[in-house]
């Protein structure tokens, strides 16, 4: 799991740039996603923390968050690709805090995954950044 400081890092930062859709927080994506409209949700899966200096006075944790832009099934691919191009100068190459961006995996499709049983009649496109935080001891 990616370390609170970058969570709560990406996640203000998120907060104070993004007003295309609803942000919904993870923990709240059953509860809080809009039936009828796009929105937003920010995962963190997952960090490797590794010291960088001999006598460990500096620690790199590298990793990943996801962006999930859920649109409303049947109503085409049109929003979300808008959504899709308006996300990424947000974060493509930017160093926002002590949070250094520098990588992305351009959106996956998902359906299936999404299910109408557990999160209502949508479909999703996944984006992928991949950043880097190096913690001073």
């Amino acid at each position: 799991m990616s370390t609170k400081t970058v969570k709560d890092t990406i996640n203000a930062y998120l907060q104070s740039q993004w007003t295309d859709t609803a942000i919904v927080q993870v923990e709240n994506i059953f509860v809080d996603q809009p039936d009828d409209a796009d929105w937003l949700a920010l995962h963190f899966p997952g960090a490797y923390i590794s010291a960088q200096s001999l006598g460990n006075l500096c620690w790199r944790e590298e990793g990943q968050f996801i962006l999930s832009l859920v649109g409303v099934s049947g109503a085409g691919t049109a929003a979300l690709d808008a959504h899709y191009e308006n996300i990424l100068p947000l974060f493509m190459g930017e160093d926002i805090g002590s949070v250094h961006v520098r990588g992305m995996t351009t959106p996956t499709y998902a359906f299936e995954e999404s299910g109408q049983e557990n999160s209502g009649n949508a479909y999703r496109y996944i984006v992928t950044f991949d950043y880097y935080f190096d913690r001073n001891n």
